[in-house]
């Protein structure tokens, strides 16, 4: 896809919420501010979304290893095990809260501009010929509603 639906959702987002480049900049600040108190834990943390995380580890044995073959080996157990360490750790560690909190704010977001424009992206997935979007588009229209 020439025009990447990441993209267009992240366009949405920041343009109905004109002050989120400097909210994200001062959100990195104040990580780098609070330091981890496990860094292996908060290395995952760091890395990825925190939905993210969670639902990868609660995918069946069977998708998990298909998704990560070099981690096929870890078992659904195991795994829910990494989950409870880390919600331990966001009750004590500073700096992962707040990364989880920065984290569930933004996936808001995106979901807010998905559910504001699906129309539109719907029909872009439609029309997309994965080279290009269709030449008879107009601009890109944009609900503008204030994020909660």
């Amino acid at each position: 896809m020439k025009n990447n639906l990441t993209d267009v959702i992240a366009d949405f987002v920041f343009k109905s919420a004109p002050d989120l480049a400097d909210r994200l900049k001062s959100q990195a600040e104040a990580l780098d501010e609070a330091k981890c108190s496990n860094p292996v834990l908060g290395r995952w943390i760091d890395e990825n979304d925190v939905n993210y995380l969670f639902s990868t580890f609660a995918l069946s044995d069977e998708d998990f290893a298909k998704k990560f073959p070099s981690m096929a080996q870890t078992t659904l157990a195991e795994r829910q095990q990494v989950t409870a360490a880390l919600e331990e750790h966001f009750g004590f560690c500073k700096h992962c809260s707040l990364k989880r909190a920065y984290d569930l704010e933004l996936d808001a977001r995106i979901e807010q501009a998905y559910e504001r424009n699906s129309d539109f992206l719907l029909q872009l997935l439609e029309e997309d010929d994965e080279t290009k979007l269709p030449k008879e588009r107009g601009p890109l229209e944009v609900k503008l509603e204030p994020a909660s």
